[in-house]
């Protein structure tokens, strides 16, 4: 006994376009996802260069003040620093 035959997957031209479509659609979606990742790494590294910025000059700051304190320490007594510029 024959069954009814098994329908065949035609691969025609609308068929080829939907799947063209999806997986442009899917591309476009991976590029602009990756480009929004950068977008915000490369913020951030900013933002985080801006800080070691200022943490280098508090800490130059600092030091400065903390050498001059030492070596007029050393020189004489104790002074009070606030009134060298």
């Amino acid at each position: 006994m024959q069954g009814a035959p098994e329908p065949q997957f035609i691969l025609n031209g609308s068929t080829m376009l939907g799947i063209g479509t999806i997986l442009g659609a899917l591309n476009g979606a991976i590029v602009w996802l990756t480009r929004q990742l950068l977008a915000s790494k490369e913020a951030e590294i900013k933002r985080l260069e801006h800080q070691v910025e200022l943490l280098s000059t508090d800490r130059d700051f600092l030091r400065d003040l903390t050498k001059r304190y030492v070596d007029r320490s050393l020189r004489g007594g104790p002074e009070d620093i606030t009134r060298y510029g």
